[in-house]
């Protein structure tokens, strides 16, 4: 039992699969458990989560173009 006195019902089981299977095999796999194995805290019996926003590629149309948003010049500094 890898959580002793933890009960999880088969509800809360497929929605950890369903987080968890990346590849959306059916099943955890080695890189998968890895994966979890990284992010989960014992000592608090939680999942640190870390979000990132990746910028591929910065064109005036998102500054000054059809798509501008009035913040843009602020954020290019930053990206850049």
């Amino acid at each position: 039992d890898s959580f002793p006195g933890t009960e999880l019902s088969n509800e809360q089981l497929n929605e950890l699969l369903r987080e968890f299977d990346t590849d959306k095999s059916g099943t955890i796999g080695l890189n998968e458990l890895h994966a979890f194995l990284r992010f989960y805290d014992p000592s608090s019996k939680t999942i640190r989560r870390k979000t990132a926003l990746v910028v591929i590629d910065v064109q005036n149309d998102f500054i000054s173009g059809t798509l501008a948003v009035q913040t843009s010049e602020e954020i290019v500094g930053i990206i850049n």
